[in-house]
């Protein structure tokens, strides 16, 4: 289930992490863009009328078959879109990890530095910062 937190989170609380949320948001949708650019790409910079009259891939690679008929150059065209879609997914995969993880921490940092801030008001010692009037 969710944890439920003891106190209800404050404005500030609730807005870094809506704020975090959002980027995470907004960051998936670009990885969409990259994703399907990508993935076009990769494939179709070495398509040109040459290369597929004489039967070339576009991509350098080993296939367990001679190529030297047109369904077989089609099912070696299909596998090498299958890899650089891979290659796409995997490559994005890791970079949205790592870019989610890195927002979420900094807004976890942020709720952090604003729970320190209230814990110690500025200018009060801390023996005086523990009374009951500072712990509201």
């Amino acid at each position: 289930g969710l944890y439920t937190y003891s106190d209800p989170l404050t404005l500030e609380e609730k807005t870094i992490l809506s704020t975090a949320n959002d980027a995470v948001v907004r960051i998936t949708k670009i990885s969409v863009y990259v994703y399907v650019c990508g993935g076009v790409g990769i494939f179709l910079k070495g398509m040109n009328k040459e290369k597929m009259r004489k039967l070339s891939l576009p991509n350098i690679g080993w296939f367990p078959f001679a190529i030297n008929s047109l369904p077989r150059y089609a099912i070696g065209c299909l596998c090498q879109a299958i890899m650089g879609i891979n290659a796409i997914s995997i490559a994005i995969g890791t970079f949205m990890s790592f870019a989610v993880f890195m927002i979420h921490y900094e807004a976890q940092f942020k709720l952090l530095r604003t729970h320190l801030r209230r814990a110690f008001p500025k200018n009060v010692p801390f023996r005086i910062a523990q009374n009951d009037k500072y712990k509201e």
